[in-house]
């Protein structure tokens, strides 16, 4: 049983979709502002302004008066890019870093060149075009990386998103390179140009927390609020620049967890935990406190199923036993994370109107045994106890075996089985 499939699932073969989004983001925009950047160095002459009188001589640094913007954009970028490189050291995330640390050099040359020296304007002028060459190879690669994503598949929302926002952003920052000549602040428009493939993903895992919420899943939903926070962040520009430095911190505490065990999102899903991780903090704080959320909202969904079936057939309890897996999804992309093997047995009491539950797991024989009464059964003359035994909370409908010893130990005439499909173990 399948509870919280997130509705903005990424497809399952990329396993890289993490480092691919966080290089989109620095990659695409910075690269852009490179080239403009570039454009703008190479249509300025080198210029000395004379004072007005009174004041102070100001030269304008060799190869563009439009420098120190672009300064501050290169320092505040730099050091997000090295990060990224040093923690995911792939050709695009070091050509990432290589074309902004160039471009940044390119402009501290600029603004310090005071003298106007022919060398150091050569100097500029030649880092800013090999960081522009290299951002806008990198933004081309891009955006014939989702293409081709997009072409495998063509139904994906995901793909369809992921080149639509490299489109606009590569778009944008040719436009911006064709006016930024004539109008030097075009150069900063891609700079501020959100990622609208994150920003659709934000409204997603948005809407996904609130109908974990609703449904009573509260643990599952925090962690999903903290991924909506990253994606609203790294939708928003400028900021997700430094993304290297944030994302650890709002990253769900789970998902650190699976990586310690070296489950990824995209690989197969895990299935049980190792038993030296059930202590855990970070276990008993997630999957802990969600299966306990989990089952109350089963016992809430059941009771009126076992509350008119106790009136039919005139029990005093009811108990369905049904295999019931649990699947919890990755917050971010909603594909399996890992998978638990349970049963579930509900049990209806006459005496207190509620319902109450356990889940348990199959043994190394593969039965699923249940050696303790829920509470709720009852006992004395004249009590009758039913006991259902079926597939009704198990999608995949497999035939499995439940010996509930405890039952069939009650005295004889207090409980009756219905196992329709012989599930139950009856030796």
């Amino acid at each position: 049983m399948g509870v919280s499939l997130h509705g903005c699932q990424r497809d399952a073969g990329r396993v890289d979709d993490v480092v691919e989004d966080r290089l989109r983001r620095q990659t695409v925009p910075v690269a852009r502002a490179a080239d403009s950047r570039a454009a703008a160095s190479a249509n300025q002459p080198t210029q000395t302004h004379r004072s007005s009188p009174g004041f102070p001589a100001e030269r304008v640094p060799g190869g563009s008066g439009y420098h120190g913007h672009w300064l501050g954009v290169g320092i505040a970028s730099l050091p997000g890019s090295v990060e990224q490189a040093r923690r995911y050291p792939e050709p695009a995330a070091i050509a990432n870093a290589s074309s902004i640390s160039l471009s940044t050099v390119g402009e501290l040359t600029s603004v310090f060149n005071s003298n106007g020296s022919k060398a150091l304007t050569r100097g500029a002028s030649g880092a800013l075009l090999a960081g522009a060459m290299i951002g806008a190879g990198l933004a081309v690669h891009q955006v014939a990386n989702d293409a081709g994503e997009y072409a495998r598949n063509p139904q994906s929302e995901d793909a369809r998103w992921r080149l639509a926002n490299s489109g606009l952003q590569t778009g944008i920052g040719v436009v911006a390179l064709a006016v930024t000549p004539f109008v030097p602040a075009a150069g900063l428009v891609p700079l501020f140009v959100p990622d609208i493939a994150q920003a659709r993903q934000a409204v997603q895992l948005h809407g996904e927390e609130q109908t974990l919420r609703q449904n009573g899943l509260t643990t599952e939903a925090r962690a999903v609020h903290r991924q909506y926070v990253e994606s609203a962040l790294n939708a928003t520009p400028i900021v997700n620049w430094f993304e290297s430095y944030y994302s650890e911190r709002v990253r769900p505490v789970i998902e650190k967890f699976e990586a310690s065990q070296h489950n990824f999102d995209g690989a197969p899903p895990k299935g049980e935990l190792p038993p030296g991780t059930r202590s855990d903090p970070r276990v008993l704080d997630f999957y802990g406190t969600a299966m306990r959320e989990r089952l109350d909202q089963m016992k809430l969904a059941q009771q009126g199923f076992l509350a008119d079936l106790a009136r039919r057939e005139g029990s005093d309890s009811v108990t369905l036993v049904s295999r019931a897996p649990q699947v919890f999804n990755w917050p971010a992309s909603g594909r399996p994370m890992r998978i638990f093997d349970r049963a579930v047995a509900l049990t209806w009491s006459r005496a207190t109107g509620s319902v109450s539950g356990i889940f348990f797991a199959p043994d190394a024989d593969g039965v699923y045994r249940l050696p303790v009464l829920n509470e709720g059964i009852a006992f004395g003359s004249g009590k009758k106890n039913l006991v259902v035994i079926s597939d009704r909370l198990d999608n995949s409908r497999q035939p499995v075996k439940f010996d509930l010893a405890a039952y069939r130990a009650l005295p004889a005439g207090s409980v009756v089985f219905r196992d329709p499909k012989g599930y139950g173990l009856t030796g």
